[in-house]
């Protein structure tokens, strides 16, 4: 699939597409961006131009910053938290890791935080029809190593 038509440019962010096309994705009802905490005012007239109502934040509390221009009000924002910064055990191996946030990674991710993957999935799937969008969660600083 090409990225032609796909990438959205929203001032303050770099890393903006449009999921519409894959895996049965119909254009416009969902995009993927990085920390939109950095969007302009522009940047948020953009975001609303294209439709999007909900925002769901993968990211976990502490790696999200503080808008740099004012959210549009009637927008709404769920944070659904992805990583399980919580569990030691599981960090304490992948943390700072080659392997980490690359496909090596993702298996053992939901092996071991099943309830993670599929809550999150549920999420976007409710949302898909109300036009969202999702960050990616390894595209946002790493969580600060627990301890």
């Amino acid at each position: 699939m090409s990225n032609a038509g796909r990438i959205l440019d929203w001032e303050g962010c770099f890393n903006v597409r449009d999921l519409g096309g894959l895996g049965g994705v119909r254009p416009g009802a969902l995009v993927r961006a990085d920390a939109l905490d950095r969007l302009t005012a522009r940047g948020w007239t953009s975001l609303t131009g294209h439709g999007v109502r909900t925002v769901i934040d993968l990211r976990n509390v502490d790696e999200a910053g503080v808008d740099h221009a004012p959210r549009p009000a009637d927008l709404t924002t769920v944070p659904i938290p992805l990583d399980g910064i919580e569990d030691r055990e599981f960090w304490d191996v992948w943390w700072g890791t080659a392997g980490f946030a690359t496909p090596a990674y993702f298996r053992p991710f939901l092996a071991r935080f099943p309830e993670r993957g599929a809550a999150r999935t549920t999420a976007g799937r409710s949302r898909s029809t109300r036009r969202g969008w999702v960050p990616p969660s390894t595209s946002s600083p790493a969580p600060p190593r627990p301890g």
